[in-house]
């Protein structure tokens, strides 16, 4: 979640303006005379009829009213005492018994550019790098994906102020080979600025967004080869090899703008990817809701690889409406039905209140709680890439792994057992009573 104060016009005018038109083909002559011309329509038209709508009535979805997204999930916008409160949350700071800087225990690696700046063999494993924050690269059977591809320092409007890595970035993006931009959405830690400008030079990489983002890359870069999808439409891709594969975007319970006026004006989202071998779902950013994932599960899954955030979770009585934390992510790992999976939106910039390091060792505490081990549900170093088949257990993963609390049990013990400042989630537990309190008067 980002609070920005930077000004990006057009986004929101004409985000809204391009989303409002009735006559889809209108709407789609439109675009890409003004922004493609050197694009054949046919291209477009290709594209339009390679997208399949689910039409199944029961499922949740996002209404464009005056210009805004609106979803059937509690999101709201807060108020400004509720930022106020927020500010005043002291950021937790855990002291580990040998450990001069927490920072230090995340690791930042060099990428294995041999391997990932060549397309993936259609034959090979399927694989997946985390490249920090909500950024990873993902490649099967012959397709490599870009996950909110973010390199700069900063993400933020201005490279001058704003929430600054202490994880570096292990590779620049031209280092590596990407056939699909995946975006879930246009805050600025997913959606940056820097890194589309360097992506908009390789014409040939398709970008997959959510409703209303073509125009504000068109506008800013150029990028014309795009694919804009609502909640449940599913593209068919192929690739100048002959790769195919479905990418459906999925709802997540989250929100999104660039600047103060335009919050909405654009979709957000969750992906499902299904390839010959793999099947893989990346989370975006998102809120725990009790139906929405079991119904991604039971539609896409089981996925053999997902990516999920696990961090910028507290103080809970704000961010709960925004990002899960880790018990509520190991839950969308069940529901999804997951048999591995990567936390991610964690260990690279400061954006929640909580301790750098703490997103990892929570999530560790879940998965033993949920009995799951740190093979199924797991962090790695930035810059480290596995390899997994999903007929090979996971326990056999080819590159390994070197989840951070699996790596040093000892500090992970003094975790579970130091007392824990948990007065942010006291709000969160009373809303639990209140709904069990619900739930049997209305049985009664």
């Amino acid at each position: 979640m980002q609070i920005n104060i930077c000004t990006v016009k057009s986004f929101a005018t004409e985000s809204a303006q391009l989303n409002t038109q009735k006559d889809s083909k209108a709407q789609l002559r439109r675009f890409s005379l003004r922004y493609t011309p050197q694009l054949a329509m046919s291209q477009q038209e290709d594209f339009k009829a390679r997208i399949k709508v689910d039409e199944d009535l029961s499922l949740p979805r996002a209404k464009l009213v005056n210009g805004v997204y609106i979803t059937p999930f509690n999101w709201k916008k807060k108020a400004f005492f509720e930022v106020l409160q927020m500010l005043r949350f002291k950021r937790s700071s855990i002291v580990f018994p040998g450990v001069a800087e927490n920072n230090s225990l995340i690791k930042s690696v060099p990428v294995n550019k041999l391997l990932l700046s060549v397309p993936h063999s259609s034959d090979g494993f399927a694989d997946v790098t985390w490249l920090g924050h909500a950024c990873c690269l993902y490649r099967a059977d012959g397709i490599s994906y870009i996950t909110d591809p973010v390199f700069s320092q900063r993400c933020s409007p201005s490279q001058w102020v704003g929430p600054s890595r202490h994880t570096p970035a292990p590779c620049d993006v031209l280092d590596l080979h990407i056939d699909i931009v995946l975006l879930s959405h246009t805050h600025y830690d997913h959606l940056d600025a820097s890194t589309a400008s360097k992506l908009s030079k390789n014409k040939n990489i398709l970008w997959i967004v959510p409703k209303g983002v073509s125009v504000w890359l068109a506008d800013n870069y150029g990028i014309t080869n795009v694919v804009e999808l609502n909640w449940w439409e599913t593209f068919a891709y192929t690739s100048t090899t002959g790769a195919t594969s479905l990418i459906t975007f999925t709802p997540a319970n989250h929100w999104t703008n660039r600047t103060p006026w335009d919050a909405n004006t654009c979709l957000w989202g969750s992906y499902c990817v299904k390839s010959a071998t793999s099947n893989f779902y990346f989370s975006g950013d998102t809120a725990y809701d009790k139906e929405v994932f079991k119904i991604i599960g039971r539609k896409y899954g089981p996925f053999n690889q997902a990516a999920i955030g696990i961090g910028a979770y507290r103080p809970r009585f704000f961010m709960k409406d925004n990002h899960v934390n880790p018990p509520e992510a190991v839950q969308i790992f069940k529901d999804i039905r997951a048999t591995q999976a990567l936390g991610i939106h964690w260990g690279t910039f400061p954006l929640g209140f909580e301790d750098n390091l703490e997103p990892a060792f929570d999530l560790a505490v879940a998965r033993e709680k949920a009995g799951l081990s740190h093979m199924q549900f797991y962090t790695m170093e930035h810059g480290q890439t596995i390899h997994a088949h999903p007929d090979t257990p996971v326990e056999a993963m080819r590159g390994g792994l070197s989840d951070l609390v699996h790596n040093h049990p000892d500090l992970f013990q003094f975790y579970k057992n130091m007392p824990k400042d948990r007065s942010d989630e006291r709000d969160e537990e009373e809303e639990m009573i209140e709904e069990k309190t619900e739930a049997k008067i209305s049985t009664n």
